[in-house]
């Protein structure tokens, strides 16, 4: 029998492996979950969505976590090594700014939760994966921009990476429509330039 299960209720009547795990979870632990953001979009999406649409119980624990890519060889090249310093800071800057007002909105929402908040250098698919794995996470929500096809293959997708290789269940949010193709139109016109 595995260790904190019973096979029985406080009633005596007897219940199946599901049930049982339910029975441990909602009395012995809080749920944990673990919100990945990326950007404002993610952070306002995710948040109107965590705050708007459920209703967590008392027993709720929230890492609200920012990861801050590492800088690639061609984007960084030419550049002093003070200038590379200092917009390293200012990602860690923003993402510490992206986490504690996510963090803020879930106090205010959510005030019995427990809630940390994380900015962690790496690659956002491995530090979530990873995070989730030894947190333990029971649930990791992350952002999606709806990308599909080449774009999504050229740029990636933590999402879906989460999605195929998370050790929990995983809530995907899509950012609204209007956001997506905003979002879009920027990077055109930048990649234009």
């Amino acid at each position: 029998m595995e260790q904190g299960l019973r096979r029985h209720d406080r009633a005596g009547r007897k219940r199946g492996r599901g049930e049982i795990e339910l029975l441990r979870k909602s009395e012995n632990k809080r749920m944990k979950i673990l919100i990945a953001v990326e950007d404002k979009q993610f952070a306002e999406a995710i948040t109107a969505f965590m705050c708007g649409n459920r209703n967590w119980n008392d027993k709720v624990e929230f890492r609200v976590m920012h990861v801050v890519e590492p800088l690639y060889i061609g984007a960084i090249s030419g550049y002093p090594h003070d200038v590379l310093t200092s917009f390293i800071e200012e990602r860690q800057r923003a993402g510490r700014s992206l986490v504690l007002s996510v963090g803020t909105e879930l106090r205010q929402h959510y005030p019995s939760a427990e809630i940390q908040e994380d900015v962690v250098d790496g690659h956002a698919k491995q530090v979530l994966i990873e995070t989730a794995k030894t947190w333990p996470a029971d649930l990791i929500v992350v952002g999606s921009h709806g990308r599909s096809g080449l774009s999504q293959f050229l740029l990636g997708s933590v999402s879906m990476s989460v999605l195929s290789a998370a050790p929990c269940s995983v809530m995907v949010v899509k950012l609204p429509a209007e956001t997506t193709s905003q979002d879009a139109k920027t990077k055109e016109a930048t990649l234009a330039k």
